[in-house]
């Protein structure tokens, strides 16, 4: 998810803005350091949806109403990437995340949502960027 900030960047040729240091770095890396990225396509989803999915959004949402759950949750989402650039979309995906959690009743459907999120990013970033 912290590509947004790359894919928005390359799609209006602007330089990347971003505070994020894992992003900055993939910005500028050579293919071969792809592969450590590659292990958080997989290890990152399941840590991000069990803390913000799993234990914040149900916990939020035995004091507030799901929407408020919803958004706050995935505004400490976004937030917790440090990609102000990708801001908006990640807390729109964080939404997406949350409803996916509340509709299914599982942590899975987000957990796979979020590793295809991110497994688009790094193919974006291998094969296009």
């Amino acid at each position: 998810a912290m590509g947004a900030g790359l894919i928005t960047s390359s799609c209006l040729g602007e330089p990347v803005r971003s505070s994020n240091p894992l992003l900055l770095l993939l910005a500028g890396s050579d293919r071969w350091e792809f592969s450590l990225f590659v292990a958080l396509v997989l290890l990152g989803p399941i840590y991000e949806e069990v803390l913000f999915r799993g234990l914040l959004f149900q916990g939020l949402g035995a004091h507030i109403s799901p929407i408020g759950a919803a958004v706050v949750s995935s505004l400490i989402f976004a937030l917790g990437h440090g990609d102000s650039h990708g801001l908006l979309v990640l807390t729109a995906l964080g939404c997406v995340f949350c409803w996916l959690r509340r509709a299914s009743g599982s942590l899975w459907p987000p957990i796979i949502s979020h590793v295809l999120w991110n497994g688009g990013i790094v193919l974006y970033l291998l094969f296009i960027f």
